[in-house]
């Protein structure tokens, strides 16, 4: 836009120009004016030179004024030159410079992604490392760990056997004086084995002395009175059976005072029907005390009447004394009630009539091959009354 605005300008300036010159030209012509004493023809020839010349002029000198491009080309064109000559050669450096700077570069790029795999590759073994440290680090938390529970278990270890030594020396001196112990009650044992061997037992282990019945809920003064006189009348009995506390002593008993005590306070606390025991405590010599101790039995129901008690089977092919398996079916049913409690009366608990007795005998040769001889009650059995009285069955098993 603004080279056609020129243009435009310097056509209008160039017309404008040339209608004037022309009608100089005209009018000189017409007056036959003469410049410088020239011919007219030639007047208005270099009228015509003049008026191009001024176009000219007058041309550039509208350029001049409009457009600095103009101005800067007539006036600095030399110097544009030169320095346009300086600025290429500037470039050409420049390129060079930037050529050089991009093989610089490109070196530098393959030194970067060289450091940089370099780089990574020592990530790589830095966290190998790394991982490599803790894992030494987490062995060595573990082996000072183990050092020092190994301390403390060899600190305990040391006390443990510190103690364990003064344990072993108590030990041995308790080894000592047991053996010296033992060695006594050998001896003991030996002077009672030939006691025994060559001696006759006044009571075995476990057997009773002597049983009643005593009523229980008096005041202990009393019940106490009672529980004497028991003792009196089983210290009797002792006595007649060989024993002795002493070789010139009147008693035979030994019990222990926490043992009556017991069983005063327990008497005194209770009302009803007691059954009282005195029951050796272990093997008796004749001449020797019996250690006692007393059991205290309530008066209690323990067989309805035709309760079978015990019962023994008997082969008649093979027996031959039917008598001999009687007695045994009635020690049985003895030991059976009294281990239940049953007041026993100079050693007996069980009654059976003679008459009962030689009956069944009788009744036994009506049987062959196997039978069940059944001991039955005859009454309803309580602890406290006794002896026991029994009546005998027979049932056919297998002729």
């Amino acid at each position: 836009m603004y080279g056609f605005t020129l243009i435009l300008t310097l056509a209008i300036v160039g017309g404008v120009i040339a209608f004037l010159g022309d009608k100089i030209g005209m009018k000189v012509g017409r007056k036959r004016l003469t410049l410088f004493g020239l011919r007219p023809k030639y007047t208005g020839i270099i009228i015509t030179i003049f008026t191009g010349i001024f176009i000219a002029v007058s041309s550039i000198a509208v350029l001049t004024i409009v457009s600095n491009d103009v101005r800067t080309a007539l006036f600095r064109m030399k110097t544009i030159q030169e320095e346009l000559l300086t600025s290429q050669r500037e470039l050409e450096e420049t390129l060079v410079l930037m050529s050089n700077m991009e093989k610089s570069l490109q070196e530098m790029v393959q030194g970067r992604d060289q450091a940089e795999r370099e780089l990574f590759e020592a990530q790589l073994a830095l966290k190998q490392v790394t991982s490599q440290y803790n894992i030494l680090l987490e062995d060595l938390e573990a082996a000072k760990k183990a050092v020092a529970k190994e301390r403390e278990q060899v600190d305990i270890f040391r006390e443990a056997s510190e103690l364990l030594q003064e344990r072993v020396r108590e030990l041995e001196i308790r080894r000592t004086n047991l053996q010296e112990q033992l060695n006594q009650l050998f001896d003991e044992f030996i002077s009672f084995e030939r006691r025994v061997r060559f001696s006759e037992l006044a009571f075995k282990a476990d057997e009773i002395i002597f049983a009643q019945t005593v009523e229980g809920g008096a005041s202990l003064e009393e019940t106490s009175r009672k529980v004497v006189e028991f003792l009196n009348r089983a210290d009797k009995v002792a006595l007649q059976r060989g024993a002795r506390t002493e070789p010139d002593s009147g008693s035979a008993i030994k019990l222990h005072q926490h043992t009556f005590d017991l069983v005063a306070h327990s008497l005194q606390r209770k009302e009803g029907l007691f059954v009282l025991r005195a029951v050796s405590e272990t093997n008796t010599v004749v001449g020797e005390p019996v250690i006692a101790y007393l059991e205290l039995i309530p008066n209690q129901l323990i067989y309805l009447q035709g309760s079978v008690i015990a019962e023994r089977d008997i082969d008649l092919s093979i027996t031959q004394d039917i008598s001999h398996d009687l007695y045994y079916l009635l020690n049985t049913v003895s030991e059976i009630v009294v281990q239940k409690g049953m007041i026993t009366i100079d050693g007996a608990a069980v009654e059976v009539s003679s008459t009962e007795f030689f009956s069944t005998m009788d009744a036994v040769k009506d049987y062959s091959g196997i039978i069940t001889v059944q001991a039955k009650a005859a009454h309803d059995v309580w602890t406290a009354e006794g002896p026991l009285e029994i009546v005998l069955d027979i049932i056919q098993k297998d002729k």
